[in-house]
């Protein structure tokens, strides 16, 4: 009963508006019938239409009022659906327009930082939940299907696709790009300066080692590949470089040409102990005679996934590592610190 009479007010306004002012307009202004009538009219009508659209327009300002700064349109509400993309949206994006995290993003098995990932929403991959999310951008794997992209921006929704740097030489052009795309540069930029400054403090070894990554099936990585990378930005010696070109980053090498090559120590990730197929070179008598525990370095996978903001705490976690072997860090930096964040 209330909504009909409030419906019934609503409705009776003009017409009464129209009644007040065309009785107004002929009295005080001396006009005639007929143009009272038609300006009575207009004015009826508009002010009705003011008096209609007051709420929703006071409403429209008290929410943009309330809105984060990052939800402005200065800057694009970002969906990350890689896992080196949650790395950086993590070190340089302004949380609040960070809409929603891959699903891997909070995996410690997987993830650098996965505790801190916990904060934000998780994408779980289907386009139908882009709908829901309303973002503006999407970061997008190089490996993402292109039939899955093509129908992002169909659905109008601009993408930036990480290539998964392998380098911090490559990681230093990926970030500029990223931080463009998401509106920012500076905070990036900022980013990859203490990023330098910070990896220039890492503790020089006192003399380099000969280090050889051994993955499952017998796998090293080569030049270009993120371990040949972190071995050298420690001051140490990919010795299996030799044996790979650029362009492989890396291949299978036989357990024969990796005792020939006699590394101080060989890499191996936390994989090197499950009991299966893959792994079972690396319980051949030989490799464990030559190669014993304390010449193994273990590295979680998690700091090896990608390089960029894993980078430094996955190079300081090696130096831990590698100081709990071999005595060639005498002074270890109490920036050191970083690499136990997780």
């Amino acid at each position: 009963m209330a909504r009909n009479g409030m419906d019934r007010s609503i409705a009776r306004t003009p017409l009464i508006l129209w009644f007040r002012l065309q009785r107004i307009l002929r009295k005080s202004a001396g006009l005639s019938p007929r143009v009272s009538l038609v300006l009575a009219l207009m004015l009826s009508l508009s002010l009705s239409l003011i008096l209609f659209m007051a709420p929703f327009l006071w409403a429209t300002r008290a929410d943009a009022e309330t809105l984060p700064p990052s939800l402005t349109p200065s800057l694009p509400r970002v969906i990350s659906a890689s896992l080196c993309g949650d790395y950086y949206l993590l070190a340089f994006a302004q949380p609040e327009q960070i809409i929603a995290l891959s699903a891997l993003a909070t995996d410690h098995t997987l993830s650098a930082f996965a505790d801190r990932a916990k904060a934000f929403p998780s994408y779980d991959g289907r386009l139908e939940t882009l709908a829901r999310l309303k973002a503006d951008l999407i970061i997008v794997s190089a490996y993402t299907p292109k039939d899955r992209r093509d129908m992002m921006q169909k659905l109008g929704y601009q993408l930036v696709i990480l290539d998964g740097a392998q380098t911090w030489a490559q990681t230093r052009d990926e970030a500029l790009r990223l931080g463009d795309a998401i509106g920012r540069s500076t905070q990036s930029r900022d980013w990859l300066a203490a990023m330098d400054r910070d990896l220039a403090q890492l503790p020089r070894p006192s003399r380099p080692l000969k280090i050889v990554s051994y993955d499952r099936r017998g796998v090293t990585a080569g030049a270009g590949h993120m371990l040949d990378d972190m071995i050298k930005l420690l001051g140490h010696e990919n010795a299996a470089q030799q044996l790979t070109s650029y362009a492989e980053h890396s291949r299978p090498l036989s357990l024969e040409r990796l005792l020939w090559l006699k590394p101080d120590l060989v890499l191996v990730s936390n994989h090197y102990a499950y009991a299966d197929r893959g792994s079972e070179i690396l319980d051949h008598a030989a490799f464990i005679a030559a190669l014993p525990e304390n010449r193994r370095l273990v590295v979680h996978d998690r700091w090896t996934h990608c390089a960029g903001p894993s980078t430094l705490p996955a190079l300081t976690h090696m130096i831990t590592k590698i100081s709990e072997k071999v005595d060639v860090y005498p002074s270890r930096a109490d920036g050191l610190q970083n690499g136990q964040s997780e």
